[in-house]
């Protein structure tokens, strides 16, 4: 791998799900006109890491478009990754951005996806690109890399999964032969690639997880909204 390739944004493909049914709920663009404002619920920023960046900034880019739109003001509340789509469940936000929707949890029919998390492996020799290359041997996981590629790793025959929280735990312990290989996002990876004692590559054969916008149940109007503000900014 190209240590330029460190630094590429791993776009997915613009989609509008829409999906499920049932009661009808309450039209949040509704509610967000009448109370003058959209309380936005947002994951920190990550650090080192470049495709996050341009994620937060689309984000923002979209959501303050958005509010003037809708002539409301915009608040941002700051959380965990990953709670955003609970704040917005339990009326603590009207939609989540950045948030990380995994199929398996029944949320992607009310979320639009502008972007994936990249993942990484670092080696010493640089020979593994994919999952079942790994068989029957012992890796390190960075945990923000995110559950769902690291649930896929378990259907490969014979491999353990160790997490491992940073580049220089990562870089000894392979050197010390403890592990084969250390599977990181982003932000690790430049790390490692700095200093050049390890090669890195990009780690293919996976579904990664997603940036995406939510909404909540049935916001078919807010996706819409949200959908045609993402597909300007991403034209421009």
């Amino acid at each position: 791998m190209k240590k330029s390739h460190v630094f590429a944004v791993c776009l997915a493909v613009l989609c509008l799900c829409l999906g499920g049914c049932g009661g009808k709920k309450p039209d949040t663009l509704e509610l967000v006109e009448k109370k003058g404002k959209l309380v936005v619920a947002l994951s920190g920023e990550s650090e080192g890491d470049m495709s996050r960046a341009w994620a937060e900034s689309l984000e923002r880019e979209v959501i303050e478009s958005l509010g003037s739109r809708l002539g409301v003001e915009v608040l941002y509340e700051y959380m965990e990754e990953g709670q955003g789509v609970q704040a917005v469940a339990e009326g603590r936000a009207d939609i989540a951005a950045g948030a990380v929707i995994l199929e398996e949890s029944g949320n992607t029919g009310y979320s639009i996806t502008y972007g994936c998390r990249p993942v990484y492996i670092a080696t010493v020799s640089g020979g593994v690109s994919f999952p079942g290359e790994l068989a029957n041997s012992k890796v390190g996981f960075d945990p923000g890399v995110g559950q769902r590629v690291k649930n896929q790793l378990y259907s490969v025959t014979g491999l353990t999964i160790e997490d491992v929280d940073n580049a220089d735990l990562a870089e000894a312990s392979i050197g010390e032969g403890k592990i084969a290989g250390y599977i990181c996002g982003e932000a690790e990876a430049r790390k490692l690639l700095s200093r050049g004692g390890l090669a890195v590559r990009d780690f293919s054969g996976i579904q990664r997880e997603s940036y995406a916008f939510y909404a909540g149940e049935e916001q078919y109007r807010m996706l819409s909204e949200l959908n045609r503000l993402l597909t300007e900014k991403l034209k421009d």
